[in-house]
């Protein structure tokens, strides 16, 4: 145990009480997406909370964590947060938007069709988000082909050919 009573620092201070952290944390810098955007993993629900999250089909989020690995072939709704390993194909389940967030432990080789993407990770494959947002972040490496609405590159490793596709909008 640390001698506090010589050290002129800890005099007259009392300990802050220390409080209880619900998931993890992260330092947003301006190369982050909105944070309101950004898929986040939680402490475990319980079984009330899980039926109450399950009742919120509009907030629907898929999580591949770190460590674990998937191959094959996923349809999602809504946010998918990959932090592991996934090779396959990704896209959204007819009629349903989807987007994709692969942090920086993510490695992805897939074909994704998405209408957002930010990728902090590895991503080697096609990345299809014709009309919508794809962000590469700092630490980012990227190879393959890109369709995007808007691309956003920041201090990322790109090797890929790129196509931007404007959403179509409806005659007047």
């Amino acid at each position: 145990m640390p001698d506090t009573h010589n050290n002129p620092l800890s005099q007259g201070v009392s300990e802050a009480p220390s409080l209880p952290v619900t998931g993890p944390t992260m330092v947003l810098g301006v190369a982050m997406p909105d944070a309101a955007e950004i898929p986040t993993l939680s402490a475990p629900l319980s079984p009330t909370e899980q039926s109450e999250h399950i009742a919120m089909k509009e907030h629907a989020l898929s999580v591949l964590q770190d460590g674990w690995q998937f191959r094959g072939k996923a349809l999602i709704k809504g946010a998918c947060s990959i932090s592991g390993s996934f090779e396959g194909h990704l896209k959204p389940l007819l009629g349903q938007s989807a987007s994709i967030v692969i942090t920086g432990t993510g490695v992805v080789q897939a074909d994704l069709h998405v209408s957002h993407a930010s990728v902090m990770g590895l991503y080697a494959g096609s990345l299809n988000a014709p009309g919508g947002r794809v962000e590469l972040h700092p630490g980012a490496i990227v190879s393959g082909h890109i369709r995007y609405g808007r691309l956003l590159v920041n201090d990322a490793d790109l090797n890929a050919t790129l196509e931007r596709v404007i959403a179509s909008t409806p005659a007047i």
